[in-house]
């Protein structure tokens, strides 16, 4: 819809008064729509900055569109318009109205361990020295059907997905990732661009040294540098290879005598 321009020529006339006009026209495009209030007003950030009200729509008066089939339908009052509200929207709703939040509901379907009892101490260390029972008291985990299943806002904080997301990013020299609670959602942004040397732990560090100072090692003789088990040695080279730090050559992959050369 086009208001403003003439029909015929296609002149671009504009108009005095958009904003008495917009309310105008919604009022007009929302007649089909008789919604009754139902509930208080819930906050403006659920809406952007607009403040809505939850409202169930009761059958239109015209049959076509609208809610003419006769079932509800939830909308939100959002300036001069009545907007149709989506299940994270309405779930939203409902929590408010029963004074709950998002980040104390429980996530059934992901383990316990998913929260990272490491990160949370880190960040509890220099307050109190944080027990495994804490995470309950402190709303990370939760009760649920007999079983303790990790919260919305155990997740966010401290989910060892998160964590890994973090140290992977630093340790390729990359930005820390930006996460963001937008209304109901979570958005996660990761930046492709290197903004520092990519950093390595002190055994991987020991390990592009060792393959420096060498024209070249095995597995095996990585190991015994080290001091660790050529099983528990082989997937740290190959993780090296992976972040473009070493280089390997071989006859394949499964190659014994493959050996690790610093990449040039």
């Amino acid at each position: 819809m086009l208001v403003g321009v003439e029909d015929g020529t296609r002149h671009v006339r504009g108009v005095t008064e958009p904003l008495a006009l917009e309310e105008r026209i919604a009022s007009l495009i929302t007649a089909t729509v008789a919604a009754r209030s139902r509930g208080p007003q819930f906050p403006q950030d659920a809406c952007g900055s607009s403040t809505g009200l939850s409202q169930w729509c009761a059958p239109a008066l015209s049959g076509q569109g609208g809610c003419g089939s006769g079932y509800l339908r939830t909308y939100v009052r959002v300036g001069s318009t009545n907007r149709r509200a989506d299940a994270a929207l309405i779930a939203e709703m409902r929590r408010f109205a029963r004074v709950e939040v998002l980040d104390e509901q429980p996530m059934p379907e992901i383990s316990a361990e998913a929260v990272s009892f490491r990160a949370a101490s880190e960040s509890f260390a220099a307050v109190r020295r944080l027990r495994k029972r804490g995470l309950q008291t402190l709303q990370l985990l939760t009760e649920y059907q007999g079983r303790r299943v990790p919260t919305a806002g155990g997740i966010l904080q401290w989910g060892s997905g998160i964590q890994r997301m973090v140290s992977t990013c630093r340790d390729a020299g990359l930005a820390t990732p930006v996460f963001e609670e937008i209304g109901v959602r979570f958005r996660v942004t990761l930046f492709i661009t290197q903004v520092q040397e990519p950093t390595l732990d002190k055994l991987d560090a020991a390990i592009v040294g060792l393959i420096r100072t060498a024209d070249g090692l095995t597995t095996h003789e990585i190991a015994q540098k080290i001091g660790l088990t050529p099983r528990a040695t082989r997937t740290r080279p190959a993780a090296l290879v992976a972040r473009g730090l070493v280089r390997e050559l071989g006859t394949g992959p499964q190659d014994p005598r493959r050996r690790y050369h610093i990449q040039e």
